[in-house]
């Protein structure tokens, strides 16, 4: 007990009395006595909701701090040598909440660079007790425990951070609806859309924001070839709702485009590409006098698992080459269950420039680098993570990893994502696993010889022939077995091939 300054103290430290002294200040000890709880009270307080809320917050609290340090001393590495690009860091993982689920989806947050979130489908035997769905926002710095968790009455099958909320999030499910999480309200969704009229009834694939912060809608799409545009204040009923259908051939009979992922280009909100279950890729128009599919691509010969147009890479080093940027906006990346990865100029050709087919299973997504023209990340149903630099080499990728945790059982892995400053990259799997990676310096600081060298490359590839028309000869003895060498966890089958397939059944 602080007793306060006394005039004319001895030096600090005297002692006085049953006091210490210091600085002109004395303490004064004394002992209270301190009540044990017997155990019913001990456990009356331990489970009333203001305790609880009050140690999940504390200990929330020091576990991030303990786990950043950790991080910091892991994660922040530079230069990883010059033979090594990328790197394991850690993985992800919750037992109550995540393990066995698929992982359906991997996002950053545009909000906080530590910050990332993963959507989760059911458990294959799951228990009465489990949540058909859920969404975990994670801490890079904390890998067992979850920022918030979240939860649905129908398996998530993809999810965003809110644009400008950073304490909301949305969610498509596999029941059809879209729904709305709050990060100060209870674990259940704040909002949903109904599960009738012009909204979804089959399951939503795919989601994205566009337009500004003062005009921006969410796009959502399903797997029976509806495509809806929502406020972002309510999801009581879409402002906008198609139905694609296309045809092929000017004699074709048309189609449900059951949709399994879609991409916008930067700043465009009435464009937007579509990815099929039968392997169309198509161009859609929301709105005007002309909507619905208005071109197709052809190229995939199985399922288009995801599309993700080039970010551009609008940095200082475009200054130098105005025309980059024109170039690279019509890029685009595709991945599907054809074993391939191809890359598209759309506004001028309606076959690919590029089909990158060293793949050995089934290419379940792909990502370009956020700040490196030339690289890009996929991710296949044999579990590894491929880093690809087409500056480099268009036959085999630069870096080829596999999560050191899974890689005896070959888990799938169903989606990847970028860090937005591209220093790491996450991946998730088929067992609700995330998996981390972080990257050398010289993937996420590209020179200004590489921006000019992938602009010199792009420009001297020429489309390659349509389907059908004559192709050089593989080479002799070599032949693809019917099926890939490892099996895919059949949740993911079920959540990008079968469940578009079954849109048709139930038609």
């Amino acid at each position: 007990e602080v007793v306060g300054p006394v005039a004319g103290e001895a030096a600090p430290g005297a002692a006085s009395g049953s006091g210490g002294g210091y600085g002109g200040y004395r303490f004064r000890a004394f002992t209270e006595r301190v009540e044990t709880m017997d155990q019913e009270e001990r456990e009356l307080l331990e489970g009333h909701p203001d305790f609880q809320a009050f140690f999940h917050r504390t200990t929330l609290l020091v576990e991030r701090t303990l786990g950043k340090q950790h991080w910091d001393h892991r994660g922040d590495e530079a230069d990883l040598g010059e033979l090594e690009l990328m790197r394991y860091l850690d993985s992800y993982v919750e037992d109550r909440l995540t393990l066995g689920r698929p992982v359906t989806d991997v996002r950053f947050s545009p909000h906080h660079s530590q910050l990332f979130l993963a959507s989760y489908r059911e458990r294959a035997n799951a228990a009465l007790s489990d949540v058909p769905g859920c969404m975990l926002v994670w801490n890079m710095a904390m890998s067992s425990r979850p920022e918030a968790a979240f939860t649905s009455a129908s398996a998530v099958l993809t999810a965003q951070f809110h644009r400008t909320e950073p304490a909301l999030f949305f969610g498509g499910t596999y029941s059809g609806g879209v729904v709305l999480w709050d990060a100060r309200a209870k674990a259940g969704p704040v909002m949903r859309s109904p599960l009738c009229g012009k909204g979804h009834s089959h399951p939503v694939q795919a989601m994205q924001q566009v337009g500004t912060e003062n005009s921006a809608n969410l796009v959502t799409a399903s797997n029976d070839g509806r495509l809806c545009v929502w406020s972002m204040a309510k999801l009581n009923e879409p402002s906008e709702s198609i139905d694609l259908r296309a045809a092929k051939g000017p004699q074709g009979a048309k189609f449900d485009l059951a949709m399994m992922s879609m991409a916008f280009p930067a700043m465009e909100t009435n464009t937007m590409y579509a990815g099929a279950e039968d392997g169309t890729v198509a161009q859609v128009h929301i709105h005007g006098s002309k909507t619905g599919v208005t071109e197709l691509y052809d190229g995939h010969e199985g399922p288009v698992t995801s599309l993700d147009m080039h970010p551009n890479c609008q940095d200082e080093f475009l200054q130098h080459a105005q025309s980059s940027s024109s170039l690279f906006d019509s890029l685009m990346l595709s991945s599907s269950f054809d074993w391939s990865v191809k890359m598209w100029d759309l506004k001028n050709h309606t076959t690919p420039l590029l089909s990158l087919d060293s793949f050995e299973d089934y290419v379940l997504d792909v990502k370009w680098h956020p700040s490196h023209p030339a690289i890009f990340a996929a991710v296949d149903g044999e579990g590894y993570a491929h880093l690809w630099n087409l500056n480099r080499s268009t036959e085999s990728a630069v870096a080829r990893l596999q999560n050191p945790s899974a890689a005896q059982r070959r888990l799938a892995l169903n989606r990847c994502a970028w860090s937005g400053d591209g220093r790491r990259l996450a991946t998730g799997d088929s067992e609700g696993m995330v998996a981390m990676y972080t990257m050398d310096r010289s993937v996420w600081e590209p020179r200004s010889e590489d921006i000019l060298q992938f602009k010199d490359f792009v420009g001297q590839l020429k489309p390659l022939p349509r389907a059908g028309a004559p192709r050089p000869a593989p080479d002799e003895g070599v032949a693809r077995p019917e099926n890939p060498r490892s099996s895919v966890h059949p949740s993911v089958l079920e959540s990008r091939a079968a469940m578009a397939a079954s849109a048709y059944t139930r038609q």
